[in-house]
């Protein structure tokens, strides 16, 4: 009886770790996914200012 309890304990065990693991995996994808995003965002921003002052200007 106790070595069942301690092998279903073992195995939930593992399967909450499993589970903490993906989902710090699964944070850090979406973490680096809005820094890729922000990034572009900055780059088409920096790009496009410039032209916009300009023709105002005009």
């Amino acid at each position: 009886m106790t070595r069942a309890v301690l092998a279903e304990a073992r195995e939930i065990f593992l399967l909450m770790s499993m589970l903490v693991g993906l989902s710090g995996l699964s944070l850090a994808v979406a973490c680096g996914a809005v820094i890729i995003a922000d990034n572009q965002t900055q780059t088409a921003a920096a790009r496009t200012v410039p032209t916009a002052i300009a023709s105002l200007g005009r």
